[in-house]
């Protein structure tokens, strides 16, 4: 094994046993092969190797490129990602890292690295005896971008947001909020720079915890949006959407009204001094969306959805009409399996139209899509074989014979492992 592999394997060993100290593991390994297992009592591994070659012809020659990547994703007991490695097979640099930190059930430390592990973002989190969350601050590459500071009463909970330029350090805004008992937004005022309110929202509550009031005022104290909720029952049936201008003078009102499902049947638009625009009415059967037709203030349709379902319920087509004409249309075709064989789509406005076709093996899986627009073909081929997953990719011109771009990927395929969910078996192609 290659000088550079050992050394990143020992790098993810010694990140376990810093998580972990009281883990144990041994690695196994039979003569001329390039198998390595780790057996442990606490974390569930899993381990995943992508070969990656791709072909483009530029300048009449084939430009090959060729990337190995190896990923480890380290799992505890509950099935929270602790740890996410993407290392080049090449080099051993790595690609990618996310790891995660948890103390008493809470998130306390997140952060991604990038190319040759140059930390991209980083989240620090703090909690009280009680487990509440009492500060975050969130960085970009070491640069702090955001800090919260959370205070918690009997029947409120506050935050306060400073947002910093990441390059500059100096504070650009800061946002002070309101929640009730529920954890629910009562109030958000922003701030600029210079301390003075940029906008606030201010949200009211019935006794259920269902939002029936929700303003937004801008600069200057000046309100520009309301929308007022109703309910009937436990459902909801009518939402209210008011604009208004910086004198307070309502300039548009958006009316939802919805049934006994909570699903939106009606939405009329109105301008000002309350002028009729349009309205739309949303149809359902055997609770499927089925359609929606839109008429002007006139009565004149000027669009209309219309949806086709099969008797399994998957849906079979979709046509979009405009002023009396077909703008757009869709068609759906399944297998006697309810797979997806063919689905078609057709743009009138541009003339766009894409077609796709699917072909599955006897064991369900796809292995063959052919995609055709009015200039390209697509075909991309899967292929399982010895516990690997092959996709072959290429795309070529209308016409033409030789494909433009080609590309490989080879994955192994995670594997049902024999072991408890505690004591799991990591298998490293290297």
């Amino acid at each position: 094994m290659h000088k550079k592999h050992r050394s990143g394997i020992l790098v993810t060993l010694l990140i376990i046993l810093a998580l972990c100290p009281n883990t144990t593991f041994s690695i196994s390994r039979k003569k001329n092969q390039n198998k390595s297992v780790i057996k442990k009592d606490k974390w569930v591994i899993k381990s995943e190797k992508i070969d990656y070659i791709e072909q483009r012809k530029k300048f009449f020659r084939w430009k090959t490129v060729k990337k190995i990547n190896i990923l480890y994703k380290i799992y505890d007991r509950k099935g929270r990602k602790l740890i996410h490695i993407s290392r080049s097979q090449k080099d051993g640099s790595i690609q990618r890292k996310k790891i995660k930190r948890f103390i008493n059930n809470k998130l306390v430390y997140e952060a991604e690295y990038g190319f040759k592990g140059k930390l991209k973002r980083k989240s620090i989190f703090k909690y009280n005896n009680k487990n509440f969350l009492i500060e975050a601050k969130y960085f970009y590459r070491n640069h702090l971008h955001q800090h919260s500071i959370v205070t918690n009463n009997k029947h409120f909970k506050y935050e306060v947001v400073f947002y910093y330029n990441r390059y500059t350090k100096k504070l650009t805004s800061k946002s002070l909020r309101k929640y009730n008992k529920e954890n629910k937004l009562c109030a958000n005022i922003h701030f600029n720079k210079n301390g003075d309110i940029d906008h606030r929202v201010l949200n009211k509550y019935d006794k259920k915890g269902r939002v029936i009031l929700h303003k937004i005022y801008s600069r200057g104290n000046v309100l520009f949006k309301k929308v007022i909720t109703t309910y009937a029952g436990l459902r909801r049936n009518k939402r209210i959407v008011l604009l208004l201008n910086n004198k307070r003078i309502v300039t548009g009102k958006n009316v939802y009204i919805y049934d006994s499902k909570s699903r939106m049947i009606e939405f009329l638009k109105y301008k000002q001094n309350n002028k009729f625009i349009q309205k739309s009415i949303f149809f359902f059967s055997n609770n499927k969306f089925v359609g929606k037709k839109t008429t002007n203030s006139k009565g004149n349709v000027i669009a209309l959805f219309r949806y086709e379902y099969l008797k399994n319920g998957k849906i079979k087509s979709l046509v979009n009409i405009k002023n009396g004409n077909i703008a757009r249309k869709q068609e759906w075709k399944y297998d006697i399996n309810s797979r997806l064989v063919y689905s078609s789509y057709y743009n009138v406005s541009n003339d766009y139209t894409n077609t796709d076709k699917f072909t599955y093996d006897t064991k369900g899986n796809l292995v063959k899509k052919i995609s055709e627009t009015k200039e390209y073909v697509s075909i991309k081929r899967t292929i399982f074989t010895n516990g690997f997953k092959v996709v072959i990719d290429s795309t070529k011109r209308k016409g033409e014979n030789i494909y433009k771009r080609k590309s490989i990927k080879k994955s192994l395929l995670s594997q049902t492992l024999k072991n408890s969910s505690i004591a799991v078996s990591l298998k490293l192609y290297l």
